[in-house]
């Protein structure tokens, strides 16, 4: 009798070692590998690299909307900047005071280069009054030809350094928006567009850094300016000083320097001065 039940403790023994280890063997099966893993491959979006580890995904989105609106802007506001060239004369001469220097335009040969801003469909620009010392006059868009049309000098106002020109023949020209810079605040992201040294459509930024009241430059009083860090030089005169929104809030015309370069202490005509010679 004793040998039965030993027979049968054995028995049950072995069916539950059997049982729990076929069990088990179940739940560690290792799943097999997806044979969907190429095909999803394809789905990832390529070049998609990792935020900079230094970075919060919050400070890589803010990054990501400033340079999506800088080239946006940039798209926006670059067809209606122009060179200004003025053939067969010597830039205007500033004496007196101690308080910066106004842009000359760049001299090659006997090609004066500085900047402007279509404000009318039918070929009127703002430039600097100094761009256009001579009434030979070209201006150069910068899209396909034709892209260099003469211009006439229209209107110069000495005291708010402007010079209205028209382009002589007929056209459909993008235009500038002009924003209003009364409403400047320090520390404002600004853009300084023209052609520095000649180099058409360069485009340099910075901030708002000052608005200066009543200036006396080499000379020449002006009633307010826009302060900014934004580099100009030699070429940039004319040449707008443009906001966020693509708009421009002031006209590129003075750089505090020792030695004829750029030290980030550079000023800009306000837009608002543009308004009242254009509607004059």
């Amino acid at each position: 009798m004793s040998k039965r039940i030993i027979i049968v403790v054995v028995a049950i023994f072995f069916i539950g070692v059997f049982y729990f280890g076929y069990n088990s063997h179940k739940s560690v099966m290792i799943p097999l590998p997806n044979t969907n893993w190429k095909t999803k491959s394809r789905t990832l979006r390529r070049f998609q690299n990792l935020p900079p580890a230094n970075l919060t995904k919050d400070q890589v989105m803010i990054n990501e909307t400033i340079q999506h609106s800088t080239n946006k802007l940039l798209v926006k506001v670059r067809p209606c900047v122009v060179s200004v060239i003025s053939y067969s004369a010597a830039p205007l001469r500033h004496n007196g005071e101690f308080f910066g220097k106004i842009l000359d335009p760049h001299k090659v040969g006997n090609k004066l280069i500085s900047s402007g801003i279509i404000v009318g469909k039918s070929g009127h620009i703002i430039t600097a009054y100094d761009a256009v010392p001579a009434n030979q006059i070209e201006v150069k868009l910068f899209r396909h030809v034709p892209n260099v049309f003469k211009a006439q000098i229209q209107k110069v106002d000495k005291n708010l350094h402007l010079a209205l020109l028209k382009i002589v023949d007929p056209g459909n020209f993008p235009v500038c928006n002009l924003g209003n810079s009364s409403v400047l605040n320090v520390g404002d992201l600004v853009y300084a567009v023209g052609s520095p040294y000649g180099f058409s459509q360069t485009v340099t930024s910075g901030i708002i850094s000052s608005n200066r009241k009543k200036m006396n430059v080499h000379g020449d009083i002006f009633q307010k300016l826009i302060q900014t860090d934004a580099a100009i030089n030699k070429g940039n005169n004319g040449g707008p000083l443009v906001n966020i929104r693509g708009e421009v809030i002031g006209i590129n015309a003075i750089v505090y320097s020792t030695n004829a370069g750029n030290a980030g202490i550079n000023f800009a005509i306000p837009v608002n001065d543009v308004k009242t010679l254009l509607q004059k």
